[in-house]
């Protein structure tokens, strides 16, 4: 099945579902024209992005809600301040979009892909399968790591509501298998990223005090977009 363009699917979602949670620091929005099958890989790179900006925790993007959520770090999150920079974030990402739609490379379809930032790295989370109670979930860190998978799906079974992980021989996947009724499947690659932080955290050498923290994200806004974002008549740029 041919996958229809960005104007098309515009065009049968015209605006996007935003969503502001300032006590839990949290934005999500939905837009059918972006976070949909065959931008995989425009949507990897934008949660891979986002994480990299200073005071964001964490950055998922689920196709099948077509959502993009944000959570940002402690401290008094407006939703003023949250959309301008879910905005800045987007306007870095879509000129890329523009260039190329390309499926997820490496050929695998994932329903779910969060970003969390993990030291001087991105950790990147794929849900490649998905069902009520279990998952599998793939993490290039511990593909090129056997022996961290392994202690990552040893440290998931002592979580509460986790009834089971395994590593897969095959790309060290995990399969995890879990109780809804106590965890969402959000709330599972939200463990599984505490376990592996918590491993490279211990096996770590010390840190150098004279080492400086780059940050990663710019300064200025961009109020014109904001207040597009924040009326709803968001409306993407030129493709």
């Amino acid at each position: 099945m041919k996958t229809p363009s960005v104007k098309q699917a515009a065009q049968e979602d015209p605006e996007p579902h935003i969503q502001f949670s300032e006590e839990h620091r949290i934005i999500e929005v939905r837009d059918r024209r972006l976070f949909r099958r065959g931008h995989e890989a425009f949507c990897r790179r934008l949660v891979k992005s986002a994480v990299k900006h200073l005071g964001i925790r964490s950055a998922t993007v689920t196709l099948g809600s077509a959502t993009c959520r944000l959570h940002f770090a402690s401290g008094r999150r407006t939703a003023k301040w949250m959309a301008t920079q879910f905005v800045e974030i987007l306007q870095e990402a879509v000129p890329v979009l523009a260039r190329s739609e390309a499926r997820a490379e490496g050929g695998f379809d994932w329903a779910t892909v969060s970003a969390f930032q993990s030291g001087q790295v991105v950790s990147c989370w794929e849900v490649r399968q998905e069902a009520p109670d279990r998952l599998r979930l793939h993490n290039e860190l511990l593909y090129i790591e056997s022996s961290l998978a392994r202690q990552v799906a040893k440290a998931l079974r002592e979580v509460p509501g986790i009834a089971s992980s395994g590593v897969v021989s095959y790309g060290h996947d995990l399969r995890v298998a879990y109780d809804p009724s106590q965890r969402a499947s959000l709330a599972v690659v939200e463990a599984a990223e505490t376990c592996l932080q918590r491993i490279r955290l211990s096996d770590a050498p010390p840190a150098d005090p004279r080492e400086k923290q780059i940050p990663g994200r710019k300064d200025g806004q961009s109020q014109r977009w904001f207040e597009v974002f924040a009326m709803r008549r968001f409306a993407l740029p030129a493709l």
